[in-house]
């Protein structure tokens, strides 16, 4: 059984699983402080969870309600797990209203290694129901995969947004140094120099505005680390990688960004652009 509440403590959700305490299933958990499950109305919490609600084995929780005695911590190397709390079976049916009734079954193998062709075998055979590997069981889920399509619309929405913010930018500056052009022109500059001199600008735009996001996203990831429920259960990575990747996305939003302005001050005749107000 598995299912979801909201903990009023921490204003974040608690993933909650039922298994039977004598069951394969719930002897892979590693007890970490106190003893596993030994009858109902006993809950198991992940370590992760408890540091973030100040709890330890023997104290109390309300689920939704219904109070549960810690029996133990466990630690788990899943990272959802670490985040949820494990009840008996029974417990789970009667939390969840589904007696005598089980959301999913998990499988141990005695050789590892065959669990992905395992999983496909079944989602392969068995196409009304899902298989997937404990790993990746969460990020499989619909809500979350409804949440990384969000995630990347949003991502989408804000490259389009940066890149017209470059091209208004540009174009201001265009608009507002016609004069400048035009006596540049007039001096001997060449429409290259010119083009050149704009792109210029819009790159170095593109390179501030990275440096500015790095920064802003540093101090937003620093706020939700300090938020217990939150930044126990993320692991922010910063890799060579991510930040080549978002100076490549800065610079080409750049210079999309000012070829059009830039084009546009190639095409300014000295004369008018010296009669510019």
């Amino acid at each position: 059984m598995i299912t979801a509440v909201m903990l009023p403590e921490t204003g974040g959700f608690l993933l909650i699983q039922g298994y039977d305490p004598m069951s394969p299933a719930i002897q892979r958990f590693n007890i970490v402080e106190d003893s596993p499950l030994t009858t109902n109305h006993q809950v198991l919490v992940g370590r992760s969870i408890a540091k973030a609600m100040n709890k330890h084995a023997g104290d109390t929780i309300d689920l939704s309600g219904t109070r549960f005695r810690i029996a133990g911590i466990f630690e788990s190397k899943v990272g959802w797990e670490e985040m949820g709390a494990v009840l008996t079976l029974r417990d789970a049916q009667i939390f969840m209203g589904k007696p005598r009734k089980v959301t999913m079954y998990t499988l141990s193998l005695k050789d590892p290694n065959q669990a992905p062709a395992l999983v496909e075998q079944i989602n392969r055979q068995y196409p009304e129901i899902h298989a997937a590997l404990a790993g990746e069981f969460v990020s499989q889920m619909p809500d979350m995969q409804n949440s990384t399509a969000m995630t990347d619309s949003i991502s989408i929405l804000a490259i389009l947004v940066g890149g017209i913010g470059v091209l208004n930018a540009m174009l201001m500056s265009v608009f507002e140094r016609t004069r400048e052009i035009g006596v540049l022109r007039a001096l001997g500059w060449r429409r290259r120099q010119v083009l050149g001199m704009i792109l210029r600008e819009a790159l170095l735009l593109g390179l501030l505005g990275c440096l500015a996001g790095i920064l802003l996203a540093y101090s937003l990831v620093y706020l939700l680390m300090s938020v217990p429920s939150v930044g126990d259960l993320l692991a922010p990575t910063w890799t060579p990688e991510i930040f080549i990747r978002a100076l490549m996305t800065s610079l080409l939003l750049g210079l999309l960004g000012g070829l059009y302005p830039a084009f546009r001050a190639t095409r300014l005749q000295p004369v008018e652009a010296l009669r510019y107000e």
